[in-house]
């Protein structure tokens, strides 16, 4: 591991991996709140940091100073391929099309972990019942539905710019934060 790297990770204290975790844990559900994966969310922040910690995923300290912008973008990429890879698997011609609906339905037939499904279930239900009078929101939620994750992709699908895509991303992360503040855990 490159020196700088290795000094950097070196002074950051308990309380500081404490807060990174938390952030990242938050940041990870977020994510998972709009399109589930099934996958636990301490597994993807684990993973995030051990791939720097291991060197599978090199600290770009010129791009991202902070590690946990570093992780952050890496906690994207790991759902973006997550998410590729589980749009992958499906083969017939009526799973094809992955949308809210579609994890709904996955969600009642998988009995793994009840109180899993019991959340997602719940956060879909409060993320449509909370963008019911935003069309802008709704169109945003279909992209994501077809497939369409990057906000370039979620731009040319829509025919939008891609700054009314941030804005739309922002808006869309203020309203599940909402969420997050009104249901106890």
């Amino acid at each position: 591991m490159e020196s700088q790297t290795q000094d950097a990770l070196n002074r950051i204290t308990d309380e500081k991996w404490r807060e990174i975790i938390s952030h990242l844990r938050r940041y990870a559900s977020k994510k998972m709140a709009i399109l589930p994966l099934w996958m636990d969310v301490n597994d993807i922040v684990s993973d995030a940091i051990a791939s720097v910690l291991n060197e599978t995923r090199t600290w770009n300290m010129t791009r991202y100073p902070e590690l946990i912008d570093q992780l952050t973008a890496i906690i994207d990429s790991l759902y973006s391929a997550l998410w590729k890879s589980k749009r992958a698997q499906k083969t017939e011609a009526s799973q094809k099309r992955i949308g809210l609906d579609a994890v709904e339905n996955q969600l009642q037939a998988s009995e793994e972990d009840a109180s899993f499904t019991e959340y997602c279930r719940e956060r879909l239900q409060s993320i449509r019942s909370a963008i019911i009078h935003d069309e802008e929101l709704q169109y945003f939620v279909m992209a994501i539905e077809e497939g369409h994750y990057k906000s370039k992709e979620i731009a040319e699908a829509l025919g939008w710019p891609v700054k009314q895509v941030y804005n739309a991303r922002k808006r869309l992360d203020r309203i599940i934060e909402g969420l997050e503040n009104k249901t106890p855990r």
